[in-house]
């Protein structure tokens, strides 16, 4: 039977086609173990002394397409990963329908989903389609393809799988590659990596914490350019895993119409589930992963008081949402919660932080964000924004509440901002008693300080891991809550 239903949003009105589920059974593994450890790197380095020329490579020419042929097709979970996914994707021009059909084998068209288009610049960035999808059943591959019946033009099939709605002795945990700050230039440090993690099936989802292109670090001209670049660099992860996203400071700049319009281009081109997690926009969010994890997606940029790129942008409601949300995933009991944004709190680059305290953007997010993070128990606060990576011990109120991670007592913070952008690395550090670890200390020709994380969520632990660009291991925590 076919149900709709229609979501009214600042965007968009979806239309969802809804079927039956089935649940997982509960089977959770534990692990009970702390280790805090720097690998030593075992090579030999060769050091070639070069001036470097920092360019912007022209984007690649796409391949012939047909006006409404979708492309930069990429998908993200909904509020509940199990059973909810939403799909995104472009064409140069309006289509009548924007479609999704689906079904349990490739090349099936069982089902199928009506969701909405829109655009900002139809001239120069063309149009954007999402679709919703719900009633999916937990830990299961969908064929999909996108596209319009109208004209009968689709994308090639793709498939994604849905998360189980709890762990077991098949799936013991949850992996999830997770970054910030990653444009076009220096992107060649880290992206084949993420590559390979997505199409060999190492991790379960992306997290990308803010900074997405770097599109407005160029001229004018060069603002779609760059954005196609950027989406044309991360199709091979699109294409095969979901990525969840937070606004950064660079997508506050609209390109064509930055007063009227700032964070347009990041919010056509990257769907969240937020009408699902009762929020009032797309720069917010939530999601539950496996019964065991609740993430809040928070936007660091916008709409609370003293917000560096406006207090009301998009109706200044957020705190009032991000405190009933980590309520309710209280109260639901959920095992872990963690917070991701942009902006950090606590960073002891220079500029962020003096004689142990935040400074300027990070002490106007402390005094407001701080206080839920311990009302509520939030386990773990992953942001970007300084380029380069951090963990600290557990600490409120710049005082650190334990150096142990099990049952840790205060959130944990971790930057992860040096994934490849065109500003580079920044390595000038301060002194900070919370800080545990940081790199790189300093940046050089033979370890620029290039890297990504990886996060494992487990029934007791969550095993967080900074790697290196050559895939060494530099700082790893267990946060175990026995509890």
């Amino acid at each position: 039977m076919l149900f709709c239903s229609s979501v009214s949003s600042q965007f968009f009105t979806f239309y969802h086609f809804l079927f039956s589920s089935s649940h997982s059974s509960f089977c959770f593994r534990s692990l009970f173990r702390l280790t805090k450890m720097k690998m030593l790197r075992c090579c030999a380095v060769v050091i070639v002394a070069a001036i470097a020329v920092s360019m912007v490579a022209a984007a690649p020419a796409p391949a012939a397409r047909g006006p409404v042929d979708p492309f930069h097709v990429h998908f993200a979970y909904g509020y509940d990963t199990a059973r909810a996914m939403q799909l995104s994707w472009q064409t140069q021009q309006d289509t009548v329908a924007s479609l999704a059909l689906f079904g349990l084998q490739p090349g099936s068209r069982y089902y199928s989903a009506i969701g909405s288009s829109f655009t900002y610049n139809a001239t120069a960035a063309g149009y954007f389609h999402a679709v919703s999808l719900y009633g999916l059943t937990p830990d299961t591959t969908y064929y999909v393809v996108v596209g319009d019946n109208n004209t009968n033009t689709y994308s090639a099939e793709f498939s994604f799988h849905t998360l189980p709605a709890a762990l077991s002795a098949s799936k013991p945990d949850i992996k999830i590659a997770i970054y910030g700050d990653l444009g076009v230039d220096n992107a060649e440090y880290v992206v084949p990596d993420l590559i390979n993690l997505a199409q060999q099936d190492k991790v379960d989802f992306f997290m990308h914490v803010g900074d997405l292109s770097y599109a407005d670090n160029y001229a004018d001209a060069q603002y779609e350019p760059i954005w196609e670049q950027f989406m044309t660099q991360m199709d091979p992860i699109y294409l095969v895993k979901p990525y969840m996203v937070n606004p950064g400071n660079h997508e506050s700049d609209g390109g064509w119409d930055n007063v009227q319009h700032p964070f347009s281009p990041y919010n056509a081109r990257f769907q969240m589930p937020y009408a699902d997690s009762k929020s009032t926009s797309n720069m917010w969010y939530s999601y539950n992963v496996a019964g065991l994890l609740h993430v809040v997606a928070m936007d660091t940029e916008t709409d609370f008081p003293l917000a560096p790129e406006g207090s009301s942008l998009f109706g200044g409601a957020q705190f009032a949402w991000l405190d009933a949300d980590l309520a309710a995933a209280k109260a639901a009991g959920y095992k872990f919660i963690i917070v991701t944004g942009h902006r950090p709190i606590y960073s002891s680059q220079s500029g962020m932080s003096a004689n142990n305290v935040p400074i300027s953007d990070c002490l106007n997010l402390q005094a407001l964000l701080e206080p839920l993070l311990r009302k509520y128990g939030v386990d773990m606060m992953i942001v970007g924004h300084v380029h380069s990576a951090e963990v600290t011990y557990p600490v409120f109120n710049n005082t650190v509440v334990s150096t142990s991670y099990v049952n840790p007592g205060a959130t944990v913070h971790v930057v992860t901002g040096s994934a490849g952008c065109p500003e580079g690395i920044e390595s000038v550090w301060i002194p900070a008693t919370w800080s545990a670890d940081r790199y790189p200390d300093p940046a050089t020709a033979a370890d620029p300080g290039f890297g990504y994380s990886l996060l494992t969520v487990n029934a007791t632990t969550l095993h967080y891991e900074f790697f290196r660009s050559d895939t060494s291991l530099e700082h790893e925590l267990y946060l175990v809550k026995t509890q």
